[in-house]
């Protein structure tokens, strides 16, 4: 930055502090920074995976030969349901084959051709293939019975956790894992084993056309009772609208006569058609149309947002959340004057920071809709009304998060869970190999994966109103 654009700043600056200390501040009428001012400082860097582009590893076992059928047992429906998806998709093929994880060349017949060739090679180095699956910036689909066998150890690891480290690193990195889990029969030594065949899809629900999708949208999975799946993440809770006329946000009050911009994790929403006279007098202080008596909350004022508390059927469950709004009327109108002076967004956030206060009774929850349906209905704080916040001149700008409270391990200590991912072990007739089972609880488990979803934002709304 040259000594211009420092002097210029410093002024601003200066500006904005003196503004401060009147008691209406001078707020900018431009709402269309407000995208800006989100990214430069509400948008954590994320860990992209390269959409398109998925590999497939393949776990030379008896488990993938025999889902084409053999003499002894039958084809396998749900995994040729599931080849074409995962053929299709395919963009590289690794063979793990004992020690050896080996790029196949696709020219000669391609995926479909090598998955019919899969011959059993012992020793499958599935640790080694899961963490290199892990490490990488695609979409990843792991086939194996799951049995980790070390050339150095005789017998297999039925309670080994050797994917914890890699399912904890993918998690950390803000991605999901789905893993369905197929029951059948393998024979060894002219005995049954009841064992299970496990697709791990590795991606990221925010990633357009991600597998998972494309799975679902051409396996139907009602067809396959026994196949169950488990999604793994600490990341991406699932919000969605109840309001077909917003489909990709929430719904506010009508009289606010408001379309929101949706843009995924946040939206913006416009409330300067009405003035703080009439939102008092027609939604905070809303009659019962029927009984003709004050609701004692008054109506909602933002609506239509659902949430899944299981993260679709995934590994933690939310069980409350709370809501936290800030006044960002001196923020926001410092980082307009700054661009106005030639900044740029980023520039802006590395030289002001901004550390927000929650404004106490001024928005609440419906927290009964929550606990039945995991409905977000925000009300006004009737009862406890404290207009403070609205401070701005000759707009008022304020940013709503709804956070996690709390949460439970929805995995751990849930025999049905854990059940998905046990299978009898072959080389230890009688006992149960619960390797997955144990490296699912033990990364779901880690500190640093759960810190992930405590106070976490699971959405935003930023709201621009006339002056109180």
């Amino acid at each position: 930055m040259n000594l211009k654009k420092v002097l210029e700043f410093v002024l601003l600056a200066t500006m904005s502090l003196m503004i401060a200390n009147c008691k209406e501040k001078g707020t900018p009428t431009e709402i269309e920074y407000l995208n800006d001012f989100h990214h430069a400082y509400f948008m954590t860097q994320e860990d992209e995976i390269e959409e398109d582009d998925l590999a497939l590893y393949v776990d030379y076992s008896t488990c993938i030969a025999q889902a084409m059928g053999t003499n002894q047992t039958p084809v396998s429906r749900f995994y040729q349901a599931m080849v074409p998806t995962i053929s299709n998709a395919t963009k590289s093929y690794w063979s793990i084959k004992g020690d050896a994880i080996t790029k196949e060349s696709l020219d000669s017949g391609g995926v479909y051709t090598l998955l019919r060739s899969v011959t059993e090679v012992n020793y499958a180095d599935l640790a080694s293939a899961v963490n290199k699956i892990a490490g990488g910036k695609t979409e990843a689909i792991l086939l194996t019975d799951g049995e980790f066998y070390e050339q150095t150890i005789v017998k297999d690891n039925p309670n080994n956790p050797y994917m914890a480290p890699a399912i904890e690193t993918w998690l950390k990195r803000g991605h999901d894992i789905y893993v369905f889990s197929e029951p059948y029969t393998e024979y060894y030594h002219g005995n049954p084993y009841e064992k299970k065949r496990f697709y791990f899809l590795f991606t990221d629900t925010r990633l357009k056309d991600n597998i998972f999708d494309r799975v679902r949208k051409n396996v139907r999975f009602e067809n396959y009772p026994d196949v169950k799946y488990y999604h793994l993440t600490a990341n991406n809770p699932t919000l969605k609208t109840t309001n077909t006329a917003f489909e990709s946000s929430s719904t506010p009050h009508k009289l606010l006569e408001c379309t929101p911009e949706g843009h995924g994790s946040y939206e913006i929403q416009d409330w300067s058609l009405m003035d703080w006279k009439n939102i008092g007098k027609y939604i905070l202080q809303a009659y019962d149309e029927k009984t003709g008596e004050l609701i004692p909350d008054g109506e909602p004022v933002i609506s239509g947002l659902k949430l899944d508390k299981n993260f679709q059927g995934g590994c933690y469950r939310i069980e409350d959340i709370d809501l936290v709004v800030s006044n960002i009327n001196e923020e926001y109108t410092a980082f307009v004057d700054s661009i106005y002076a030639g900044l740029k967004p980023y520039q802006i956030a590395d030289i002001i920071p901004v550390q927000l206060s929650p404004a106490e009774h001024f928005m609440k929850l419906d927290k009964d809709e929550f606990i039945k349906h995991g409905d977000i209905n925000i009300h006004f704080d009737v009862q406890n009304f404290n207009p403070e916040i609205l401070d701005g001149k000759p707009y008022n700008y304020f940013k709503i998060d709804v956070v996690v409270k709390a949460f439970i391990n929805n995995f751990s200590h849930n025999p049905m869970a854990e059940s998905i991912f046990e299978f009898q072990s072959i080389d230890k007739p009688g006992e149960t190999n619960r390797s997955i089972a144990e490296s699912i609880k033990q990364a779901v488990s880690k500190t640093d994966i759960a810190g992930m979803i405590q106070g976490k934002t699971i959405y935003t709304i930023y709201v621009r109103s006339n002056k109180y």
